[in-house]
Protein backbone atom coordinates (compact mmCIF):
# COMPACT_ATOMS: atom_id res chain seq x y z
CA UNK A 1 0.00 0.00 0.00
CA UNK A 2 1.25 3.47 -0.90
CA UNK A 3 0.40 6.61 1.02
CA UNK A 4 1.87 9.52 -0.89
CA UNK A 5 1.75 11.98 1.97
CA UNK A 6 3.51 9.58 4.34
CA UNK A 7 6.15 8.73 1.74
CA UNK A 8 6.80 12.43 1.19
CA UNK A 9 7.29 13.05 4.93
CA UNK A 10 9.62 10.08 5.33
CA UNK A 11 11.66 11.16 2.32
CA UNK A 12 12.07 14.70 3.64
CA UNK A 13 13.18 13.42 7.05
CA UNK A 14 15.66 10.93 5.62
CA UNK A 15 17.04 13.42 3.13
CA UNK A 16 17.44 16.05 5.85
CA UNK A 17 19.28 13.59 8.10
CA UNK A 18 21.51 12.45 5.24
CA UNK A 19 22.33 15.99 4.18
CA UNK A 20 23.08 17.00 7.76
CA UNK A 21 25.38 14.04 8.35
CA UNK A 22 27.21 14.68 5.10
CA UNK A 23 27.69 18.36 5.91
CA UNK A 24 25.88 19.36 2.77
CA UNK A 25 27.08 22.51 1.07
CA UNK A 26 25.09 24.50 -1.42
CA UNK A 27 26.49 25.02 -4.89
CA UNK A 28 27.16 28.65 -4.03
CA UNK A 29 29.43 27.57 -1.14
CA UNK A 30 31.78 25.58 -3.38
CA UNK A 31 35.07 27.25 -4.08
CA UNK A 32 36.44 27.58 -7.59
CA UNK A 33 39.00 24.90 -6.75
CA UNK A 34 36.28 22.49 -5.59
CA UNK A 35 34.25 23.06 -8.75
CA UNK A 36 37.32 22.44 -10.92
CA UNK A 37 38.17 19.32 -8.91
CA UNK A 38 34.64 17.93 -9.34
CA UNK A 39 34.62 18.73 -13.05
CA UNK A 40 37.96 17.00 -13.56
CA UNK A 41 36.77 13.90 -11.70
CA UNK A 42 33.57 13.78 -13.74
CA UNK A 43 35.49 14.28 -17.00
CA UNK A 44 37.88 11.45 -16.14
CA UNK A 45 35.02 9.14 -15.20
CA UNK A 46 33.15 9.87 -18.42
CA UNK A 47 36.29 9.39 -20.51
CA UNK A 48 36.88 6.01 -18.89
CA UNK A 49 33.16 5.16 -19.03
CA UNK A 50 33.66 4.01 -15.48
CA UNK A 51 30.11 4.04 -14.18
CA UNK A 52 27.87 1.64 -12.34
CA UNK A 53 26.71 -1.21 -14.60
CA UNK A 54 23.10 -0.27 -13.86
CA UNK A 55 23.64 3.10 -15.53
CA UNK A 56 24.02 1.33 -18.86
CA UNK A 57 20.38 0.24 -18.61
CA UNK A 58 19.08 3.79 -18.67
CA UNK A 59 18.42 5.58 -21.93
CA UNK A 60 20.17 8.56 -23.51
CA UNK A 61 23.47 8.00 -21.67
CA UNK A 62 25.59 8.89 -24.72
CA UNK A 63 23.66 12.10 -25.17
CA UNK A 64 23.95 12.88 -21.46
CA UNK A 65 27.72 12.39 -21.61
CA UNK A 66 27.83 14.65 -24.66
CA UNK A 67 25.92 17.29 -22.72
CA UNK A 68 28.53 17.28 -19.95
CA UNK A 69 31.36 17.58 -22.45
CA UNK A 70 29.72 20.65 -23.97
CA UNK A 71 29.37 22.20 -20.52
CA UNK A 72 32.93 21.66 -19.24
CA UNK A 73 31.86 18.69 -17.10
CA UNK A 74 30.40 20.98 -14.46
CA UNK A 75 28.18 18.98 -12.05
CA UNK A 76 24.56 20.07 -11.71
CA UNK A 77 23.21 18.04 -8.81
CA UNK A 78 26.10 17.47 -6.40
CA UNK A 79 28.75 19.26 -4.42
CA UNK A 80 31.94 17.72 -3.09
CA UNK A 81 30.20 15.60 -0.42
CA UNK A 82 26.58 14.91 -1.39
CA UNK A 83 23.67 16.08 -3.52
CA UNK A 84 23.03 19.80 -3.49
CA UNK A 85 19.67 21.51 -3.01
CA UNK A 86 18.60 20.89 -6.61
CA UNK A 87 19.68 17.26 -6.35
CA UNK A 88 17.58 16.71 -3.23
CA UNK A 89 14.62 18.46 -4.86
CA UNK A 90 14.97 16.35 -8.01
CA UNK A 91 14.92 13.13 -5.98
CA UNK A 92 11.81 14.43 -4.23
CA UNK A 93 10.09 14.96 -7.59
CA UNK A 94 10.96 11.42 -8.65
CA UNK A 95 9.77 9.98 -5.33
CA UNK A 96 6.46 11.82 -5.72
CA UNK A 97 5.99 11.18 -9.43
CA UNK A 98 2.49 9.95 -8.55
CA UNK A 99 1.44 13.60 -8.19
CA UNK A 100 2.01 14.04 -11.91
CA UNK A 101 0.38 10.78 -12.95
CA UNK A 102 3.74 9.03 -13.29
CA UNK A 103 5.26 6.07 -11.44
CA UNK A 104 8.42 6.44 -9.31
CA UNK A 105 9.75 3.11 -10.57
CA UNK A 106 10.15 4.69 -14.01
CA UNK A 107 13.29 6.30 -12.57
CA UNK A 108 16.48 4.92 -10.94
CA UNK A 109 15.71 6.27 -7.47
CA UNK A 110 17.25 3.35 -5.57
CA UNK A 111 20.45 3.55 -7.62
CA UNK A 112 20.66 7.30 -7.04
CA UNK A 113 20.32 6.88 -3.27
CA UNK A 114 22.91 4.11 -3.18
CA UNK A 115 25.28 6.20 -5.27
CA UNK A 116 24.90 9.15 -2.88
CA UNK A 117 27.02 7.24 -0.39
CA UNK A 118 29.01 4.93 -2.68
CA UNK A 119 29.69 6.81 -5.91
CA UNK A 120 28.57 10.42 -5.96
CA UNK A 121 29.51 10.98 -9.61
CA UNK A 122 27.23 8.12 -10.59
CA UNK A 123 24.44 9.88 -8.69
CA UNK A 124 25.18 13.04 -10.69
CA UNK A 125 24.82 11.33 -14.05
CA UNK A 126 21.81 9.29 -12.95
CA UNK A 127 20.06 12.47 -11.81
CA UNK A 128 20.70 14.16 -15.15
CA UNK A 129 19.42 11.08 -16.94
CA UNK A 130 16.36 11.01 -14.68
CA UNK A 131 15.73 14.71 -15.25
CA UNK A 132 15.75 14.09 -18.98
CA UNK A 133 13.27 11.22 -18.69
CA UNK A 134 11.07 13.07 -16.20
CA UNK A 135 10.66 16.21 -18.31
CA UNK A 136 10.07 14.10 -21.42
CA UNK A 137 7.34 12.20 -19.59
CA UNK A 138 5.79 15.44 -18.31
CA UNK A 139 5.90 17.01 -21.74
CA UNK A 140 4.90 14.22 -24.12
CA UNK A 141 3.93 11.21 -21.96
CA UNK A 142 5.23 7.70 -21.42
CA UNK A 143 3.11 5.74 -23.89
CA UNK A 144 3.33 5.75 -27.67
CA UNK A 145 -0.36 6.07 -28.47
CA UNK A 146 0.17 4.70 -31.97
CA UNK A 147 2.22 1.64 -31.07
CA UNK A 148 0.99 1.14 -27.48
CA UNK A 149 4.57 0.77 -26.28
CA UNK A 150 6.18 2.41 -23.26
CA UNK A 151 8.44 5.21 -24.42
CA UNK A 152 10.66 5.40 -21.36
CA UNK A 153 12.24 2.14 -22.55
CA UNK A 154 12.93 3.69 -25.94
CA UNK A 155 14.64 7.00 -25.10
CA UNK A 156 17.82 6.19 -27.04
CA UNK A 157 17.42 9.26 -29.21
CA UNK A 158 19.61 12.33 -29.00
CA UNK A 159 19.46 14.31 -25.80
CA UNK A 160 16.49 16.62 -26.05
CA UNK A 161 17.63 20.17 -26.78
CA UNK A 162 14.82 21.59 -24.65
CA UNK A 163 15.94 19.46 -21.69
CA UNK A 164 19.51 20.64 -22.19
CA UNK A 165 18.30 24.24 -22.26
CA UNK A 166 16.35 23.64 -19.04
CA UNK A 167 19.46 22.30 -17.33
CA UNK A 168 21.34 25.40 -18.42
CA UNK A 169 18.64 27.58 -16.88
CA UNK A 170 18.88 25.52 -13.69
CA UNK A 171 22.63 26.15 -13.52
CA UNK A 172 21.95 29.85 -14.01
CA UNK A 173 19.70 29.91 -10.95
CA UNK A 174 16.16 29.39 -12.22
CA UNK A 175 14.16 27.36 -9.64
CA UNK A 176 13.69 23.69 -10.45
CA UNK A 177 9.99 23.95 -9.53
CA UNK A 178 9.46 26.62 -12.19
CA UNK A 179 11.20 24.52 -14.83
CA UNK A 180 9.06 21.50 -13.96
CA UNK A 181 5.90 23.61 -14.11
CA UNK A 182 6.75 25.19 -17.46
CA UNK A 183 7.44 21.91 -19.25
CA UNK A 184 3.91 20.61 -18.61
CA UNK A 185 0.81 21.35 -20.72
CA UNK A 186 -0.69 24.72 -19.86
CA UNK A 187 -4.39 24.13 -20.57
CA UNK A 188 -6.86 24.46 -17.71
CA UNK A 189 -8.04 20.89 -18.26
CA UNK A 190 -4.56 19.53 -17.54
CA UNK A 191 -3.70 21.84 -14.65
CA UNK A 192 -7.00 21.21 -12.86
CA UNK A 193 -6.65 17.45 -13.35
CA UNK A 194 -3.05 17.38 -12.11
CA UNK A 195 -3.94 19.38 -9.00
CA UNK A 196 -7.02 17.24 -8.41
CA UNK A 197 -4.97 14.04 -8.61
CA UNK A 198 -2.35 15.46 -6.25
CA UNK A 199 -5.06 16.38 -3.73
CA UNK A 200 -6.64 12.93 -4.06
CA UNK A 201 -3.29 11.29 -3.34
CA UNK A 202 -2.87 13.36 -0.18
CA UNK A 203 -5.70 11.30 1.33
CA UNK A 204 -5.95 8.08 -0.65
CA UNK A 205 -3.87 4.98 -0.03
CA UNK A 206 -3.08 3.30 -3.33
CA UNK A 207 -3.93 -0.21 -2.20
CA UNK A 208 -4.20 -3.28 -4.37
CA UNK A 209 -6.39 -5.24 -1.95
CA UNK A 210 -8.88 -7.40 -3.83
CA UNK A 211 -12.41 -6.21 -3.11
CA UNK A 212 -15.19 -8.78 -2.82
CA UNK A 213 -18.00 -8.56 -5.35
CA UNK A 214 -20.85 -6.36 -4.12
CA UNK A 215 -24.13 -8.33 -4.05
CA UNK A 216 -26.99 -6.74 -6.03
CA UNK A 217 -29.11 -4.41 -3.90
CA UNK A 218 -32.35 -5.83 -5.30
CA UNK A 219 -31.43 -9.37 -4.22
CA UNK A 220 -30.37 -8.61 -0.65
CA UNK A 221 -30.09 -4.98 0.46
CA UNK A 222 -28.58 -5.90 3.84
CA UNK A 223 -25.74 -7.95 2.36
CA UNK A 224 -25.24 -5.27 -0.29
CA UNK A 225 -24.66 -2.51 2.29
CA UNK A 226 -22.52 -4.78 4.46
CA UNK A 227 -20.28 -5.47 1.47
CA UNK A 228 -20.23 -1.76 0.60
CA UNK A 229 -19.16 -0.91 4.15
CA UNK A 230 -16.37 -3.49 4.00
CA UNK A 231 -15.18 -2.12 0.66
CA UNK A 232 -15.10 1.48 1.91
CA UNK A 233 -13.12 0.37 4.96
CA UNK A 234 -10.66 -1.44 2.71
CA UNK A 235 -10.36 1.70 0.59
CA UNK A 236 -9.67 3.67 3.81
CA UNK A 237 -12.58 5.86 2.71
CA UNK A 238 -14.40 5.56 6.04
CA UNK A 239 -13.44 5.01 9.66
CA UNK A 240 -14.90 2.30 11.89
CA UNK A 241 -17.02 4.98 13.59
CA UNK A 242 -18.42 6.22 10.28
CA UNK A 243 -19.12 2.65 9.21
CA UNK A 244 -21.09 1.97 12.38
CA UNK A 245 -23.12 5.19 12.27
CA UNK A 246 -25.87 4.93 9.67
CA UNK A 247 -26.17 8.63 8.88
CA UNK A 248 -22.40 9.07 8.53
CA UNK A 249 -22.10 5.89 6.48
CA UNK A 250 -24.76 7.00 4.00
CA UNK A 251 -23.09 10.40 3.64
CA UNK A 252 -19.77 8.68 2.88
CA UNK A 253 -21.48 6.56 0.22
CA UNK A 254 -22.75 9.77 -1.39
CA UNK A 255 -19.25 11.23 -1.21
CA UNK A 256 -17.85 8.09 -2.83
CA UNK A 257 -20.49 8.27 -5.56
CA UNK A 258 -19.56 11.87 -6.35
CA UNK A 259 -15.89 10.91 -6.50
CA UNK A 260 -16.78 8.29 -9.10
CA UNK A 261 -19.08 10.41 -11.24
CA UNK A 262 -22.34 8.87 -10.00
CA UNK A 263 -25.57 10.31 -8.65
CA UNK A 264 -25.14 10.90 -4.87
CA UNK A 265 -28.26 9.08 -3.70
CA UNK A 266 -26.62 6.58 -1.28
CA UNK A 267 -28.23 3.73 -3.21
CA UNK A 268 -25.69 1.00 -3.93
CA UNK A 269 -26.84 0.19 -7.43
CA UNK A 270 -25.02 -1.62 -10.19
CA UNK A 271 -22.48 1.08 -11.01
CA UNK A 272 -21.83 2.11 -7.42
CA UNK A 273 -21.10 -1.56 -6.77
CA UNK A 274 -18.74 -1.71 -9.75
CA UNK A 275 -16.83 1.35 -8.53
CA UNK A 276 -16.60 -0.06 -4.99
CA UNK A 277 -14.99 -3.17 -6.46
CA UNK A 278 -12.22 -1.03 -8.01
CA UNK A 279 -9.11 -0.27 -5.96
CA UNK A 280 -7.73 3.20 -5.30
CA UNK A 281 -4.83 2.21 -7.54
CA UNK A 282 -7.34 1.57 -10.34
CA UNK A 283 -8.60 5.11 -9.85
CA UNK A 284 -5.06 6.46 -9.90
CA UNK A 285 -4.47 4.76 -13.25
CA UNK A 286 -7.47 6.63 -14.66
CA UNK A 287 -5.89 9.89 -13.55
CA UNK A 288 -2.55 8.76 -14.94
CA UNK A 289 -4.01 7.96 -18.36
CA UNK A 290 -6.05 11.16 -18.52
CA UNK A 291 -2.95 13.27 -17.82
CA UNK A 292 -1.11 11.18 -20.38
CA UNK A 293 -3.72 11.99 -23.02
CA UNK A 294 -3.39 15.73 -22.39
CA UNK A 295 0.38 15.38 -22.85
CA UNK A 296 -0.16 13.75 -26.22
CA UNK A 297 -1.84 17.02 -27.21
CA UNK A 298 0.85 19.25 -25.69
CA UNK A 299 2.10 20.36 -29.10
CA UNK A 300 -1.38 21.08 -30.43
CA UNK A 301 -2.59 24.65 -30.58
CA UNK A 302 -5.73 24.87 -28.48
CA UNK A 303 -7.95 27.78 -29.55
CA UNK A 304 -9.35 30.34 -27.13
CA UNK A 305 -12.93 29.42 -28.06
CA UNK A 306 -14.12 25.84 -28.43
CA UNK A 307 -16.67 23.22 -27.43
CA UNK A 308 -15.43 20.21 -25.46
CA UNK A 309 -17.51 17.05 -25.17
CA UNK A 310 -16.07 14.52 -22.73
CA UNK A 311 -17.77 11.20 -23.36
CA UNK A 312 -17.21 9.34 -20.03
CA UNK A 313 -18.50 12.30 -17.99
CA UNK A 314 -21.47 12.87 -20.34
CA UNK A 315 -20.77 16.59 -20.39
CA UNK A 316 -20.34 19.40 -22.89
CA UNK A 317 -18.46 22.56 -21.97
CA UNK A 318 -18.33 25.70 -24.05
CA UNK A 319 -15.13 27.66 -23.60
CA UNK A 320 -14.74 31.33 -24.50
CA UNK A 321 -11.41 33.10 -24.04
CA UNK A 322 -10.12 29.97 -22.24
CA UNK A 323 -12.94 30.12 -19.67
CA UNK A 324 -15.96 27.86 -19.31
CA UNK A 325 -19.10 29.89 -20.07
CA UNK A 326 -21.66 27.09 -20.35
CA UNK A 327 -21.91 23.47 -19.14
CA UNK A 328 -24.41 20.87 -20.28
CA UNK A 329 -25.36 17.24 -19.73
CA UNK A 330 -25.27 15.04 -22.80
CA UNK A 331 -26.42 11.60 -23.92
CA UNK A 332 -23.92 9.72 -26.08
CA UNK A 333 -23.83 6.56 -28.20
CA UNK A 334 -24.58 3.18 -26.69
CA UNK A 335 -21.99 0.45 -26.35
CA UNK A 336 -23.07 -0.90 -29.75
CA UNK A 337 -23.20 2.49 -31.51
CA UNK A 338 -20.34 4.26 -29.74
CA UNK A 339 -19.70 7.96 -30.24
CA UNK A 340 -16.24 8.35 -31.81
CA UNK A 341 -13.45 10.70 -30.73
CA UNK A 342 -12.52 13.42 -33.20
CA UNK A 343 -12.00 17.13 -33.80
CA UNK A 344 -14.08 19.17 -36.25
CA UNK A 345 -15.35 22.71 -36.77
CA UNK A 346 -18.95 23.74 -36.13
CA UNK A 347 -20.15 25.77 -39.10
CA UNK A 348 -23.91 26.07 -38.72
CA UNK A 349 -27.01 25.49 -36.63
CA UNK A 350 -30.42 24.43 -37.89
CA UNK A 351 -33.68 25.20 -36.10
CA UNK A 352 -36.61 22.78 -36.34
CA UNK A 353 -34.49 20.43 -38.44
CA UNK A 354 -35.53 17.48 -40.54
CA UNK A 355 -34.04 14.17 -39.50
CA UNK A 356 -32.71 12.23 -42.44
CA UNK A 357 -32.73 8.79 -40.88
CA UNK A 358 -29.50 6.84 -41.44
CA UNK A 359 -30.02 3.80 -43.65
CA UNK A 360 -28.84 1.45 -40.90
CA UNK A 361 -31.72 2.68 -38.71
CA UNK A 362 -34.32 3.06 -41.46
CA UNK A 363 -33.81 -0.48 -42.80
CA UNK A 364 -34.07 -2.06 -39.35
CA UNK A 365 -35.86 -0.09 -36.64
CA UNK A 366 -38.13 1.98 -38.88
CA UNK A 367 -38.96 -1.00 -41.09
CA UNK A 368 -39.82 -3.07 -38.03
CA UNK A 369 -42.14 -0.29 -36.82
CA UNK A 370 -43.92 -0.15 -40.19
CA UNK A 371 -44.44 -3.91 -40.30
CA UNK A 372 -45.86 -3.88 -36.78
CA UNK A 373 -48.19 -0.90 -37.19
CA UNK A 374 -49.29 0.67 -40.48
CA UNK A 375 -49.89 4.02 -38.73
CA UNK A 376 -46.32 4.08 -37.41
CA UNK A 377 -45.02 6.50 -40.05
CA UNK A 378 -47.80 9.06 -39.62
CA UNK A 379 -47.66 8.96 -35.84
CA UNK A 380 -43.91 9.55 -35.83
CA UNK A 381 -43.89 12.16 -38.59
CA UNK A 382 -41.86 10.06 -41.03
CA UNK A 383 -42.00 10.33 -44.81
CA UNK A 384 -40.72 7.78 -47.31
CA UNK A 385 -38.74 8.74 -50.45
CA UNK A 386 -37.36 6.78 -53.37
CA UNK A 387 -35.05 8.37 -55.92
CA UNK A 388 -35.96 11.78 -54.50
CA UNK A 389 -39.72 11.39 -54.86
CA UNK A 390 -42.07 10.94 -51.92
CA UNK A 391 -43.74 7.53 -51.77
CA UNK A 392 -47.18 6.77 -50.38
CA UNK A 393 -46.38 4.14 -47.78
CA UNK A 394 -49.88 2.65 -48.09
CA UNK A 395 -49.04 1.58 -51.65
CA UNK A 396 -46.01 -0.47 -50.62
CA UNK A 397 -46.26 -4.18 -49.87
CA UNK A 398 -44.10 -4.10 -46.74
CA UNK A 399 -44.44 -7.84 -46.19
CA UNK A 400 -41.86 -8.48 -48.92
CA UNK A 401 -39.47 -5.71 -47.83
CA UNK A 402 -36.54 -6.58 -45.58
CA UNK A 403 -33.21 -5.03 -44.60
CA UNK A 404 -31.53 -6.44 -47.71
CA UNK A 405 -33.93 -4.99 -50.29
CA UNK A 406 -34.96 -1.77 -48.50
CA UNK A 407 -34.58 0.90 -51.22
CA UNK A 408 -36.09 3.91 -49.47
CA UNK A 409 -34.91 7.05 -47.72
CA UNK A 410 -36.73 8.11 -44.57
CA UNK A 411 -37.16 11.69 -43.35
CA UNK A 412 -38.75 12.89 -40.14
CA UNK A 413 -40.15 16.41 -40.42
CA UNK A 414 -39.25 19.05 -37.89
CA UNK A 415 -41.43 19.87 -34.94
CA UNK A 416 -42.78 18.11 -31.90
CA UNK A 417 -41.57 14.54 -31.53
CA UNK A 418 -38.68 14.93 -33.97
CA UNK A 419 -35.80 12.77 -32.79
CA UNK A 420 -33.39 15.69 -33.20
CA UNK A 421 -35.56 17.96 -31.09
CA UNK A 422 -35.84 21.61 -32.06
CA UNK A 423 -32.24 22.41 -33.00
CA UNK A 424 -29.09 20.72 -34.22
CA UNK A 425 -25.47 21.86 -34.35
CA UNK A 426 -23.49 20.76 -37.40
CA UNK A 427 -19.73 20.25 -37.67
CA UNK A 428 -18.99 18.26 -40.85
CA UNK A 429 -17.09 15.02 -40.14
CA UNK A 430 -16.59 11.57 -41.60
CA UNK A 431 -18.64 9.97 -38.82
CA UNK A 432 -21.87 11.88 -39.59
CA UNK A 433 -22.05 12.77 -35.90
CA UNK A 434 -23.58 16.01 -34.66
CA UNK A 435 -25.02 17.60 -31.51
CA UNK A 436 -28.77 18.01 -31.21
CA UNK A 437 -31.75 18.58 -28.96
CA UNK A 438 -33.96 15.62 -28.03
CA UNK A 439 -37.56 15.02 -26.91
CA UNK A 440 -36.30 12.38 -24.45
CA UNK A 441 -35.39 14.79 -21.65
CA UNK A 442 -35.63 12.30 -18.78
CA UNK A 443 -32.46 10.47 -19.82
CA UNK A 444 -30.34 13.47 -18.82
CA UNK A 445 -30.84 12.60 -15.15
CA UNK A 446 -29.51 9.07 -15.40
CA UNK A 447 -26.07 8.21 -14.00
CA UNK A 448 -24.83 6.69 -17.22
CA UNK A 449 -26.19 8.20 -20.40
CA UNK A 450 -25.10 6.00 -23.31
CA UNK A 451 -28.30 5.51 -25.30
CA UNK A 452 -28.02 7.22 -28.69
CA UNK A 453 -27.10 5.87 -32.12
CA UNK A 454 -23.81 7.80 -31.92
CA UNK A 455 -24.79 11.45 -32.06
CA UNK A 456 -24.66 13.70 -28.99
CA UNK A 457 -28.00 14.69 -27.43
CA UNK A 458 -27.81 17.99 -25.58
CA UNK A 459 -29.55 19.27 -22.46
CA UNK A 460 -30.57 22.96 -22.57
CA UNK A 461 -29.63 23.42 -26.25
CA UNK A 462 -31.14 26.92 -26.46
CA UNK A 463 -28.61 28.11 -23.88
CA UNK A 464 -25.72 26.79 -25.96
CA UNK A 465 -27.19 28.26 -29.14
CA UNK A 466 -27.50 31.69 -27.52
CA UNK A 467 -23.90 31.57 -26.26
CA UNK A 468 -22.65 30.63 -29.71
CA UNK A 469 -24.61 33.40 -31.43
CA UNK A 470 -23.36 36.01 -28.95
CA UNK A 471 -19.75 34.90 -29.34
CA UNK A 472 -20.10 34.75 -33.13
CA UNK A 473 -21.65 38.23 -33.26
CA UNK A 474 -24.31 36.72 -35.50
CA UNK A 475 -27.01 38.74 -37.21
CA UNK A 476 -29.44 36.33 -35.56
CA UNK A 477 -29.90 37.68 -32.05
CA UNK A 478 -29.45 35.23 -29.21
CA UNK A 479 -32.64 36.33 -27.47
CA UNK A 480 -34.69 35.45 -30.56
CA UNK A 481 -33.53 31.87 -31.01
CA UNK A 482 -36.05 30.29 -28.64
CA UNK A 483 -39.05 32.18 -30.00
CA UNK A 484 -37.96 31.30 -33.55
CA UNK A 485 -37.87 27.63 -32.59
CA UNK A 486 -41.22 27.74 -30.79
CA UNK A 487 -42.84 29.35 -33.86
CA UNK A 488 -41.71 26.36 -35.91
CA UNK A 489 -39.35 28.37 -38.11
CA UNK A 490 -36.87 26.14 -39.95
CA UNK A 491 -33.71 28.16 -40.44
CA UNK A 492 -30.09 27.39 -41.25
CA UNK A 493 -27.83 29.77 -39.32
CA UNK A 494 -24.34 29.97 -40.78
CA UNK A 495 -21.64 30.97 -38.31
CA UNK A 496 -19.29 33.82 -39.19
CA UNK A 497 -16.39 32.01 -37.52
CA UNK A 498 -16.44 28.21 -37.25
CA UNK A 499 -15.99 26.88 -33.70
CA UNK A 500 -13.67 24.01 -32.88
CA UNK A 501 -15.47 20.99 -31.45
CA UNK A 502 -13.59 18.25 -29.58
CA UNK A 503 -15.19 14.91 -28.76
CA UNK A 504 -12.77 13.20 -26.37
CA UNK A 505 -12.47 10.42 -23.81
CA UNK A 506 -11.14 11.20 -20.32
CA UNK A 507 -12.15 9.01 -17.37
CA UNK A 508 -10.66 11.46 -14.85
CA UNK A 509 -11.42 15.19 -14.78
CA UNK A 510 -10.41 17.93 -12.35
CA UNK A 511 -12.34 21.05 -11.42
CA UNK A 512 -11.51 24.60 -10.38
CA UNK A 513 -11.84 23.67 -6.69
CA UNK A 514 -9.00 21.17 -6.86
CA UNK A 515 -11.26 18.11 -6.84
CA UNK A 516 -10.98 15.13 -9.15
CA UNK A 517 -13.78 12.91 -10.43
CA UNK A 518 -13.26 9.42 -11.84
CA UNK A 519 -15.75 8.12 -14.40
CA UNK A 520 -16.62 4.57 -15.51
CA UNK A 521 -14.77 3.47 -18.63
CA UNK A 522 -18.09 3.06 -20.41
CA UNK A 523 -16.61 1.99 -23.77
CA UNK A 524 -13.62 0.07 -22.38
CA UNK A 525 -11.17 2.32 -24.25
CA UNK A 526 -8.79 2.73 -21.30
CA UNK A 527 -7.97 -0.94 -20.88
CA UNK A 528 -5.12 -1.34 -23.36
CA UNK A 529 -3.23 1.65 -21.97
CA UNK A 530 -3.80 0.87 -18.30
CA UNK A 531 -2.59 -2.68 -19.00
CA UNK A 532 0.67 -1.13 -20.19
CA UNK A 533 0.93 0.94 -17.01
CA UNK A 534 0.35 -2.13 -14.86
CA UNK A 535 2.92 -4.16 -16.78
CA UNK A 536 5.52 -1.48 -16.08
CA UNK A 537 4.56 -0.65 -12.49
CA UNK A 538 7.11 -2.93 -10.79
Amino acid sequence: MINKGLKYLVFILLTSIFVTLQGCKSEEELSVEQKVWLSEKLAAKIAANNFLPTLQNYPSQDSVFSFYKKNEFEPIWINDTTVNENGAAMINYLENAYDFGLLPNFYPIREIKNAMSDSLLDAEVLLTNSFFMFVRHLETGVVDKMEDTVLFNNYKSNFNFEAAALLKKLKEGEPLAKLIENVQPTGWEYTQLQKGLENYLDKAILDTVKIDKIPPYKEDSTKCYQAAKKALLQHHFITELEGNTDSLFLEKIKEFQLLNGLKPDAVVGRWTGKMLEKTNLDRFYKGMLSLEKWRWKSKDTIPANYIWVNLPSYTLKMVENHKIVSEHRVVIGSGVTQTPEFHAKMKRMVTNPFWYVPYSIASTEILAGIKKDTTYLNRRGYKIFREGAEVNAQNVDWSVVNNTNFRYHVRQDGGRGNSLGKIKFLFPNEHAVYIHDTPSKSLFWNDLRAYSHGCVRLHQPYVLAAKILDMDKSSVKSDSIESMILRGVKKVIELNTPIDVYLEYYTAVGDSLGKITFYPDIYGRDEKFITIFKQNSN
